[in-house]
């Protein structure tokens, strides 16, 4: 009877010691993670949905080589918990083409430089997948995003491949 109890004591302690364990780590990694910068704010939840929030929608027209331009508009979402990646969409539009609109969903993560600027924040979209199905943004300031080639380099061209932050 006496070694039951000194093993259920044991078992508990072992127990609540884990419980206190995880929610110390899970309360570090939000301390790493968290800048208070880019904290989202209630508003940006988006349809009650508190599982993500916009960090940002991005909008705008970028060159295309068979048509009049592609109207693209990037919303990325982020983990409301610890601010980071929790998906996006990207609607694109190329104009003046029959059945040239698209609509994908997928994963992106935050990717820091490239051989530019090695504190460039880069949204990196679609990592998981084969190498040309990704696709690169460059964070420039606080209201833009702007189109990388295969590389996370800038597109070397005069024309525009930036889009900008929806208020």
């Amino acid at each position: 009877m006496n070694k039951k109890i000194t093993a259920i004591i044991i078992v508990a302690v072992v127990i609540f010691g884990a419980v206190i364990f995880m929610q110390s780590k899970n309360a570090t990694q939000k301390a790493a993670v968290a800048d208070p910068k880019t904290m989202p704010t209630q508003e940006e939840i988006k349809d009650g949905d508190d599982s993500k929030v916009v960090l940002g929608v991005f909008e705008g027209t970028i060159p295309c080589a068979d048509c009049e331009g592609i109207h693209m508009k990037l919303t990325l979402y982020q983990d409301p918990k610890t601010l980071g990646a929790a998906g996006y969409t990207l609607d694109s539009e190329y104009i003046g083409q029959p059945n040239g609109n698209f609509n994908e969903q997928g994963e992106w993560d935050y990717l820091r430089g490239n051989s530019k600027d090695p504190n460039a924040t880069i949204y990196g979209l679609n990592l998981d997948q084969p190498k040309p199905e990704q696709q690169y943004f460059l964070k420039v300031g606080d209201q833009g995003i702007t189109l990388l080639d295969i590389n996370m380099n800038p597109i070397k061209s005069e024309l525009n491949y930036t889009l900008m932050k929806n208020p």
